[in-house]
């Protein structure tokens, strides 16, 4: 090859990578600038729609009340206790006559007596009171278990406990019912529905009473 050939050879593949570098820094360009495709799925990020439950939130850590869809009102939480330590086996029941008047029963955890409670204000505020660990014959027992309570129609409570007694091990049982018309400051003696100091443990239902006639022998309890 001459020498005026091979020159115009060199010329010739340089012009051809020169164009070839040209085409591709249009072809990135232009790619930069067109839209995507219908359908095609996009790279930015959704925006941040706030959870609906996010109000009830601000709303329960603002203690704020809240009405529900009956109308009733729904007030803040009340420590009825007003004890250190946990309670169980609560019951809770209500004056049919007067339902601002309130009365409830609960297990003591880490106490020996059962202990019940009194409202006059429809639960706003409650006071307590330990009930009687002695049944009508003079007995007393180790500790008290399972609470029940009711209001008759005179206004009455009712409180009935399971009482228990343990020497090592569990001796005997007792299912007893006390009443009280003042709020707790008194009971009545413990009136025995079942007692057996031989052997034990029963599981009391639920307290209902219903007096009417004041000749009933309810009132002897």
């Amino acid at each position: 090859m001459t020498k005026p050939a091979a020159v115009k050879s060199r010329i010739r593949a340089r012009m051809t990578s020169l164009v070839l570098l040209m085409f591709f820094i249009s072809a990135v360009a232009l790619l930069s600038i067109v839209p995507p495709r219908p359908g095609r799925a996009s790279q930015q990020s959704t925006p941040y729609t706030e959870p609906r439950w996010m109000a009830k939130l601000r709303a329960r850590q603002a203690a704020i009340s809240t009405t529900s869809s009956s109308g009733a009102s729904v007030l803040n939480n009340v420590d009825v206790s007003n004890e250190p330590g946990p309670q169980s086996e609560t019951m809770i029941t209500l004056n049919t006559l007067n339902p601002k008047i309130l009365a409830a029963g609960s297990n003591e955890i880490f106490r020996n007596p059962q202990r019940t409670y009194f409202s006059k204000n429809g639960g706003t505020s409650w006071v307590g009171a330990d009930q009687p660990l002695t049944d009508e014959e003079g007995t007393t027992w180790t500790f008290a278990s399972d609470p029940g309570v009711a209001i008759d129609t005179q206004g009455t409570i009712f409180f009935s406990q399971l009482l228990v007694m343990v020497q090592r091990t569990i001796t005997g049982d007792a299912m007893i019912v006390n009443r009280t018309t003042d709020g707790g400051a008194s009971f009545s003696r413990g009136v025995i529905l079942k007692k057996d100091l031989s052997s034990g443990l029963g599981d009391p239902s639920l307290l209902a009473v219903l007096k009417t006639n004041p000749s009933s022998p309810l009132t002897q309890i």
